[in-house]
Parts: C-alpha cells; sequence; structure tokens
C-alpha cells in the first residue's frame, strides 16, 4: 500500500479536521509532521512547519475533493467574521467621531454665549 501527500496543514488542530473529514468519507489517513516538525514539537512545543496529510495512492483524486470542499467551506465561514470586524471597526470610529462632534459644538456654544 502506497500513501501519497495530498495537504500540508498549518497546525494539529487543522490537520484533525482534515483527517475527520477524510475517515466521514471512509478515506484511510494519517498524518505527520513536515520537515523537522517532529524535533520542534518536542522541544518548543509547536512546529512552523505544519503537517502533512497523507492517504493511499488510490484515494488520493477522492481525498483531495473532500480536502478542497473542507477548505471551501471553511473560507466560506471566515468570511463573514471578516465582514463583522470590517463593520465593528466603523461603528467604534462613528462614535468617536459623534463623541468630538459633540464636544466641538459645546465648545462652541460654550464660547458664543460667554
Amino acid at each position: 500500500m502506497k500513501t501519497i501527500k495530498i495537504y500540508n496543514a498549518q497546525d494539529r488542530i487543522e490537520a484533525e479536521r482534515v483527517l475527520s473529514e477524510l475517515k466521514k468519507e471512509g478515506i484511510e489517513c494519517y498524518t505527520m509532521d513536515a520537515d523537522v516538525g517532529e524535533y520542534m514539537r518536542i522541544v518548543e512545543g509547536f512546529s512552523v512547519f505544519g503537517c502533512d496529510v497523507f492517504v493511499r495512492e488510490e484515494d488520493e483524486t477522492k481525498a483531495k475533493a473532500v480536502v478542497e470542499d473542507l477548505l471551501f467551506l471553511q473560507k466560506q465561514e471566515e468570511q463573514p467574521r471578516e465582514d463583522a470586524q470590517k463593520t465593528k471597526g466603523w461603528e467604534k470610529r462613528r462614535i468617536i467621531a459623534g463623541v468630538l462632534l459633540v464636544w466641538i459644538v459645546i465648545g462652541l456654544l460654550i464660547s458664543i454665549f460667554y
């Protein structure tokens, strides 16, 4: 049974999510730390090289399709969060601008009447 690398996850959590989806589809798979990641994980507690996901060679196309679907769903989930964060930033700016405008108007009124 020959195996082939189909994906390099950024971290262990992402790799486990990919493994879970592949196993749901009945695809045998496993992970290994990329490059010298195993040693880094032992010494530093994490690896900057990520985690490689491997499947059997005959399952390669099906597995890649599952991973692509998963990544597409992740992008869709992340999009609203980014929009919400942008909106929050503008809301804060509008509040700050409103407060400043009120202080300027109050300052002008005080200077006019005194």
